[in-house]
C-alpha cells in the first residue's frame, strides 16, 4: 500500500522542456490530482502553466504527509484523554 499517493499533495514535476540553463528552475510545483487512465502517469495541476498535466516524473511531498499523521495522531490522543 506504499504505492499509493494522497490526492490533494503538494508534488513537483520534472520540466522536460529541452534542456535547462545553469540557474534554470527543473521543475514546476503543482498539486497531485490522481492517475492517468491513458499511461503509466500521474495527473497534476501546474501551477505555471495553469492547466493540467500528465508526467511520470512527479516527486511528492512526503513531509507534509508526515506531518498530517502526526497532527492526527496528536489529536485523537487528546480527544481519548478528554473523554
Amino acid at each position: 500500500m506504499k504505492y499509493f499517493k494522497i490526492f490533494g499533495s503538494k508534488c513537483f514535476i520534472k520540466i522536460n522542456d529541452g534542456s535547462p540553463r545553469k540557474f534554470d528552475s527543473r521543475g514546476d510545483e503543482g498539486i497531485f490530482l490522481g492517475y492517468s487512465t491513458r499511461s503509466k502517469a500521474y495527473k497534476c495541476y501546474n501551477y505555471r502553466l495553469k492547466k493540467i498535466v500528465e508526467s511520470i516524473d512527479v516527486r511528492l511531498m512526503k513531509i507534509f504527509q508526515k506531518r498530517k499523521l502526526k497532527n492526527m495522531k496528536m489529536i485523537s490522543l487528546l480527544n481519548k484523554k478528554n473523554l
